[in-house]
């Protein structure tokens, strides 16, 4: 997971796989520029709009997203037993 307080820019042959959240815009410019999970932009300062231009891409991967999700939760340990099931 990506979060940044501010804008992300990714440019020509930048690649990213997971989740990214930003303060203010996202901006994907030029082939082979990718963003393959999932994108949130806030967009705190108005100003400019977030965007995905000249070869630029954004692909949602559930699988990406998913093993974000469980790489951020929190193991909680049960009374009943000693392990706890994921799914």
């Amino acid at each position: 997971m990506l979060l940044v307080d501010g804008s992300v820019r990714l440019e020509s042959g930048a690649r990213f796989v997971g989740a990214v959240i930003a303060g203010n815009d996202i901006a994907v410019s030029g082939p082979g520029a990718v963003i393959e999970g999932a994108a949130f932009a806030i967009d705190a300062d108005r100003v400019d709009a977030s965007r995905v231009v000249d070869g630029g891409a954004v692909r949602f991967n559930r699988c990406a997203v998913r093993r974000v999700a469980l790489g951020i939760a929190r193991l909680v340990r049960t009374r009943e037993r000693w392990w706890v099931e994921l799914r």
